[in-house]
């Protein structure tokens, strides 16, 4: 059987959908094509047509254009899947003026039905079915596209669509529904809940595109890190590198499960590849659990003292990269040079830990001890006394005063001394 371009195979897919809104769907199609002549909704005046022509730069015209889509409902689809189906223009073939502003015009048309599908929301849940089928029997690629854009707007009814599209292993637009259901993930945060499993079956193919896709989406979503992590960390035995670096990538997009997988940061700082070995470098960068977790590592985590030494001036990862670069105390020429810099840093988490991290190197950190005599005076009594027990570490006797009325004498506070 066949209806309207869907066939016994396409209908047994919509079962899940509200049967109602298909049908009201199916016969304002059968009304367009049959009749021919079925007229156009409107709104103040203006056709859905006319409502897709307006200009998006003046002011009032979106909300008006909004309201008169939300008020003329779902007769609005079957126009608003038509206007979204523009063609690339072909710059090789030169084309003409008027094929330009052609083009122009349907990429007008096009932008505006995003944004009516956007306005409707559940109202456009009669188009999913036609969605569906048009981004896997659309003529030409842009079409596909275009229609899984739709659904990406359409918030859960759009979801459980892109879910079917990802469980099709024959599906022409596969990768693009993975990667737009990450993008969904701030508008129906909890029901991309249901995508993890789908997901994490995907990372058990053997397209890399699709392996790749599944990996930086499931980073985005953030779910359910104590299984999804190790499953990632196993793809980096993968010899395929694009699915290397997206492991990495989809980490960096992660920060707050840095603790679990900063071993495998640290393991990819040395990759053979440089994208996968800089991308592990940004995550590393980017995640202060990432960081503290591998200022414990000992031996292992030698190679990123340089990686936590340019962190130290990093938004929001500074007072972690000073704390790890401590708890290593490794190269101490490189190092102390390095902390010794951001002793009176403005942000005193950094100061302090800086100074902290200074007192674990002992004596080897003697080079740094005019920082820390300067930042006896700092105007902060946080760094005062990190200065001050990290010289009881480094050089007591920097701390003795030498005359009296002396500025260490004038500066330095027993009392202020910390375990």
């Amino acid at each position: 059987m066949r209806i309207l371009g869907y066939n016994e195979k396409h209908l047994r897919g919509v079962n899940r959908y509200d049967v109602c809104f298909l049908r009201v769907f199916l016969f304002i199609l059968l009304g367009s094509r049959v009749l021919g002549q079925v007229k156009e909704p409107e709104y103040g005046s203006r056709t859905i047509s006319e409502w897709l022509l307006t200009n998006r730069q003046l002011d009032g015209e979106a909300e008006a254009r909004r309201s008169a889509v939300i008020h003329m409902g779902s007769n609005c689809l079957p126009y608003l899947i038509k206007a979204i189906q523009v063609e690339p223009l072909d710059l090789n073939g030169q084309p003409s003026q008027q094929q330009v502003e052609t083009w122009q015009t349907n990429l007008l048309r096009k932008l505006n039905a995003m944004d009516a599908f956007l306005a409707l929301g559940p109202q456009a849940a009669p188009a999913i079915p036609e969605l569906v089928r048009l981004s896997r029997d659309g003529s030409t690629e842009n079409s596909r596209l275009a229609a899984i854009s739709v659904l990406e707007v359409l918030g859960k009814d759009g979801l459980k669509a892109m879910l079917e599209i990802v469980s099709d292993p024959a599906h022409p637009q596969r990768e693009d529904a993975i990667i737009e259901i990450g993008m969904m993930h701030d508008e129906v945060e909890t029901e991309c809940r249901t995508a993890i499993p789908i997901l994490m079956k995907c990372l058990n193919e053997h397209d890399p595109k699709i392996i790749s896709s599944a990996a930086i989406t499931l980073g985005e979503l953030g779910f359910e890190a104590g299984t999804v992590v190790p499953a990632l960390t196993n793809l980096m035995r993968h010899t395929n590198v694009q699915i290397r670096a997206s492991v990495i990538h989809a980490f960096q997009s992660w920060p707050d499960a840095g603790a679990l997988y900063a071993p495998t940061l640290i393991t990819a700082i040395t990759d053979a590849d440089m994208e996968v070995r800089q991308a592990a470098t940004n995550a590393l960068m980017s995640s202060p659990s990432a960081i503290h977790r591998a200022g414990t590592m000992g031996e292992s985590a030698h190679a990123a003292v340089p990686i936590f030494a340019k962190a130290l001036g990093g938004e929001h990862v500074g007072a972690e990269a000073a704390e790890a670069l401590g708890n290593l105390a490794f190269d101490p020429p490189f190092t102390v040079g390095a902390l010794k810099r951001y002793v009176r840093d403005l942000d005193t988490p950094v100061g302090v830990a800086s100074a902290d991290a200074l007192a674990k190197f002992g004596a080897k950190a003697s080079w740094a001890v005019p920082e820390l005599i300067e930042a006896l005076t700092d105007s902060r009594n946080d760094i005062r006394v990190a200065a001050t027990n990290a010289l009881l570490k480094v050089m007591p006797e920097a701390l003795k005063p030498k005359q009296p009325g002396s500025l260490s004498d004038k500066n330095v506070n027993p009392g202020i001394f910390r375990n």
